[in-house]
């Protein structure tokens, strides 16, 4: 039993009309059928009666249409927490602010983030910038505050003047300190370019 096919019986259980489901489906009326016959020999059981005026659930099929719609919604929902956490908007990002640096403007570009893409998992932690660069190649955070340093080639570096990518800005007055985060060259796994905080010049 295919999924596809299964979202081929529900939209004709929905639309009760081959015509208009195999539209929604943007599939030929044809195809829609071969897939709800498939459907009906794999199950050994009769789904839908077909008359010219309108198309009905058997009983089979209306045992069928709950757990049919169960299943699309899962899939569906996979389909949309994927597409979410590929692009950013939902997930875990792991900060680490500057232990003895500008706490409130580290916090309030965090804070503005939150607020932003209340879906993501924001985790924080607070260290000297050499513990923070050190946590950061090692993979055990995402993106961290440090002073000016020598870095890592896998490690990019941008002043706090942050623009993010896919979403709006969000700008600081003085960069004397800067924002990390591992790039996605070389062999060390970066934030992608489409995640909030893959940072432009």
């Amino acid at each position: 039993m295919e999924l596809r096919q299964l979202r081929a019986f529900l939209q004709v259980a929905n639309a009760r009309h081959f015509g208009k489901a195999a539209a929604a489906l943007r599939i030929t009326q044809p195809a829609l059928t071969q897939r709800i016959q498939a459907l009906e020999r794999e199950l050994g059981v009769q789904l839908l009666t077909r008359s010219a005026r309108e198309v009905r659930l058997t009983p089979a099929g209306e045992i069928l249409l709950p757990y049919a719609t169960s299943l699309i919604q899962v899939e569906d929902r996979a389909i949309r927490d994927l597409a979410d956490n590929a692009s950013g908007r939902t997930g875990k990002l792991r900060v680490a602010y500057l232990l003895h640096g500008d706490v409130g403007t580290q916090g309030r570009i965090v804070a503005e983030f939150r607020r932003r893409y209340g879906d993501v998992a924001v985790e924080t932690s607070m260290a000297y910038s050499s513990v923070n660069l050190e946590n950061l190649v090692k993979g055990e955070i995402d993106v961290a505050f440090i002073v000016p340093m020598e870095t890592p080639p896998e490690v990019a570096v941008k002043p706090r003047y942050l623009r993010i990518t896919r979403w709006q800005s969000l700008t600081e007055s003085r960069p004397a300190r800067f924002v990390a985060y591992r790039s996605s060259c070389g062999r060390s796994r970066g934030i992608r370019r489409s995640h909030p905080l893959s940072v432009s010049g």
